[in-house]
């Protein structure tokens, strides 16, 4: 398929190995030999496949990556050669972790996910082979990961045997110092209606927890974000076989060749073209609707694979799965909103800026300002915001580069630059515009809340009382209104201090 053509790909998940020092038993890389490991050579042909795409979300996974050290030295460094600031990711049990290799992830600005599914007996339940001193060790190069400055997340593969443990085990991955922890439901097992109540029950414990504490960041919920546009994943297998997405690889090994659109080799890359337009029409019916999300995509996938097991196993029940991925989805997407006003809110009660610090971050040029901006402090939506107030002023350009945001101003009549780049600066803080959003945003987070909650599961209420569940959302909106007076307050004072 011509290039231009080609979908847009979320992520370049190289299985570089079968090999692996665990057996879990509910991992979706099923019917593989647990020998092979791919050449470099075949690496290096399918990161040359996308370097003139779209960047994708580069992971380096298993099998056990880390078993093929050397393997994986060679895939960062030349994905770094080839990609200016890629994003890039290890998933690894942590056994074979050791002080060389965080040193290089570290050096390389590489990202470690570490499989761990709680404490030690739940994670010994499922993830075999687990001893109390490869747990230990486990432990240990999480903490060393995170005192060197790697940046460190985890997956909590919740198994229907330990859902009612998974508030437990997700403030035992706290205690460890993870910041980020994503929950995930093990697809491909038997989830009962018992199960599924005890997973929702569970879920809701700990997004009470972190709502009042504050650290809703602690939960990843990348996988819920709107998707922009059509997207598919490039799965490649150890023997260079490559998949649209990550469930597929649960298949035997006769059915996946099925879903197989690109085989790479050392000396160059295979396209079946058939197989990928056929893809593309399934994938068609799912991208045509409103707000697909990664997990979407990934449960549409997993409808083939249980399609295909059911003709083996009769015990499963896939809707149990299905269910827990509409209820992850509608309560995280009205979350991440309440998430956004947190961090908004924290910023302009803890940002206080000066005239000298404003000077700081302004370059006058001929004719123009150049001012910098920093995305930690000013999201987009912010920036955007000041930037469409001052339209009828100054012909304006940003860029990004190096993790910086940079304006570039150039009045469209004779205004005083320096003042011009000034009032943009305290335009990020304009209360008319932050008010709004606020206004726009509280009653949709209620009722969004208020529904996700109430309307996903009529039986929730069995293991969790409503009592608790409207306590939830009092809070949330008694602590949205306070803060929001708050705010508006401290700003109105600022103003009245400067005229």
């Amino acid at each position: 398929m011509k290039n231009e053509r080609f979908p847009k790909i979320k992520y370049l998940w190289m299985f570089i190995t079968e090999k692996c020092n665990l057996a879990c038993d509910y991992c979706f890389y099923k019917f593989r030999d647990r020998r092979t490991t791919i050449p470099f050579k075949v690496l290096k042909n399918i990161i040359d496949f996308v370097r003139n795409k779209p960047m994708p979300e580069f992971v380096i996974s298993g099998g056990e990556p880390l078993l093929e050290w050397n393997l994986v030295k060679k895939t960062v460094n030349y994905i770094k050669k080839i990609f200016e600031n890629p994003c890039i990711l290890i998933q690894t049990n942590g056994i074979p972790l050791d002080k060389e290799k965080i040193a290089f992830i570290k050096k390389n600005n590489v990202k470690l996910e570490f499989g761990i599914d709680g404490d030690f007996l739940s994670n010994a339940r499922h993830r075999i082979d687990t001893t109390k001193e490869n747990y230990e060790r486990i432990v240990r190069n999480i903490k060393n990961s995170i005192a060197k400055g790697v940046p460190v997340s985890s997956t909590l593969t919740v198994h229907p045997e330990n859902a009612g443990n998974l508030y437990h085990n997700y403030m035992h991955l706290l205690s460890l110092g993870i910041p980020r922890i994503e929950i995930t439901p093990a697809a491909f097992e038997r989830w009962e209606d018992k199960e599924v109540r005890m997973f929702k029950a569970e879920y809701l414990k700990v997004l009470k927890h972190e709502i009042s504490s504050g650290n809703l960041n602690n939960i990843s919920m990348e996988y819920d974000l709107p998707l922009n546009g059509f997207y598919i994943d490039l799965i490649v297998m150890a023997d260079g076989k490559v998949l649209p997405n990550w469930s597929l690889l649960s298949l035997p090994k006769d059915v996946k060749n099925l879903y197989v659109f690109l085989e790479v080799n050392k000396n160059g890359i295979k396209e079946n073209n058939e197989v990928l337009r056929k893809l593309l029409r399934y994938y068609k019916t799912l991208f045509s609707q409103k707000n697909v999300t990664y997990r979407d995509f990934s449960t549409f996938n997993c409808e083939f694979v249980y399609r295909e097991f059911s003709k083996i196993r009769k015990d499963l029940n896939p809707e149990g799965y299905y269910e827990l991925n509409r209820f992850l989805k509608k309560i995280n997407q009205p979350l991440m909103i309440y998430n956004q006003f947190s961090s908004l809110k924290k910023i302009y009660k803890t940002k206080k800026h000066s005239k000298n610090m404003i000077n700081e971050h302004i370059k006058i040029k001929e004719g123009y300002a150049v001012i910098s901006i920093n995305p930690e402090i000013y999201s987009l939506p912010i920036i955007y915001s000041a930037a469409y107030v001052f339209l009828d002023k100054a012909y304006i350009v940003l860029d990004k580069e190096n993790g910086k945001i940079t304006a570039y101003l150039k009045p469209k009549e004779n205004e005083d630059i320096r003042k011009l780049a000034m009032d943009f600066y305290n335009e990020l803080l304009n209360y008319a515009h932050y008010s709004q959003r606020v206004k726009e945003n509280h009653e949709i987070t209620k009722m969004i809340i208020q529904r996700a909650l109430f309307s996903t599961d009529s039986t929730i209420t069995q293991d969790i009382e409503e009592k608790e569940i409207e306590e939830l959302l009092k809070e949330l909106e008694k602590e949205e209104d306070e803060d929001v007076k708050e705010i508006i307050k401290e700003i109105e004072d600022e103003n009245k201090k400067g005229e």
